[in-house]
């Protein structure tokens, strides 16, 4: 039996500091240090940046899929649960003398990475058009 777990958007980002990744690297990044963090060895698979996988699989937050060896989706949800998958292996392989416990793991784990200080910001001032005197020349833009 082979495991993976796919990364894709953020659902909740701004959650424990890390942000929404503008690049593909950022989201590499972000596996890296989940990786650290988790200390699994479980591999990863990234999604692109349009979330194609997402989408192609059903475009749930948390999906779970139990794929059968000729690659035929044979288990899904969309939320993942423990004990229904634990059941659903045990239907399609057969029952372990001894399932392994979370804590029978000794993950090599490691704190979550510092966080930017938060609180309150000052508020930006809005330029408006009578702050036109005060933009730079050449920012016709604007």
């Amino acid at each position: 039996m082979k495991c993976f777990y796919i990364y894709k958007y953020l659902a909740h980002s701004g959650a424990k500091g890390y942000v929404q990744p503008f690049t593909q690297t950022e989201r590499l990044m972000h596996i890296h240090e989940g990786k650290q963090t988790l200390g699994t060895e479980i591999p990863w698979i990234c999604d692109t940046m349009s979330n194609d996988l997402k989408h192609a699989l059903g475009d749930a937050p948390a999906l779970e899929f139990v794929i059968d060896p000729e690659g035929r989706i044979t288990r899904r949800r969309a939320w993942g649960n423990v004990a229904p998958l634990r059941k659903d292996l045990v239907d399609l392989i057969g029952p372990v003398d001894k399932p392994t416990k979370p804590d029978d793991l000794d993950l090599k784990t490691e704190p979550p990475p510092k966080v930017a200080p938060r609180g309150v910001v000052r508020k930006l001032r809005r330029l408006g058009a009578h702050d036109a005197s005060t933009r730079c020349a050449g920012t016709e833009s604007w």
